[in-house]
């Protein structure tokens, strides 16, 4: 399988590429090697393997939730540059 030179142009067009005649024919060969380098995985025989919903095992890597006692107010404020009192202060960020 390869595509065309009005193929690539038709698919860079849906993401907003425009190509010369000379990024087009780049670009072409471009696509049409990664697709001969893919190719080569149709020669594997996959028959034995079970096909994966996920990339990776399905294990939640978290801890379970706990009730913890949580830090005071005025421990929180302690080392925050700027406060007042209930609140973190910081710099306009958008004038």
């Amino acid at each position: 399988m390869s595509f065309t030179a009005k193929e690539v142009q038709q698919a860079a067009f849906q993401v907003r590429f425009l190509f010369d005649e000379k990024e087009l024919q780049a670009a072409t060969d471009a696509v049409n090697a990664s697709l001969e380098r893919t190719g080569m995985f149709d020669e594997v025989t996959t028959d034995h393997i079970e096909p994966l919903f996920f990339g990776n095992a399905k294990q939640n890597v978290f801890r379970e939730d706990a009730v913890g006692t949580s830090l005071s107010m005025d421990a929180t404020m302690q080392n925050a540059p700027k406060h007042d009192g209930d609140c973190f202060l910081f710099p306009a960020v958008l004038g």
